[in-house]
């Protein structure tokens, strides 16, 4: 999923996925690249601030 209407952590303690552009800003959150491109955050907000890797997951 790679627009910033949908995403899916990639955690895999993790089940979040947003559908919409609302759930997107409240659940994961957007990034500005600098260069002007914005992109939706990989990881949940829940997940970044446990420091979960896809392999390591600290949730749940």
């Amino acid at each position: 999923m790679s627009s910033l209407t949908q995403a899916r952590c990639p955690c895999r303690g993790c089940d979040k996925v947003a559908r919409n552009e609302t759930e997107v800003d409240e659940l994961f959150g957007l990034r500005d690249m600098g260069d002007g491109t914005i992109r939706v955050q990989s990881y949940c907000r829940e997940c970044r601030s446990l420091h979960c890797k896809a392999s390591e997951p600290q949730c749940n």
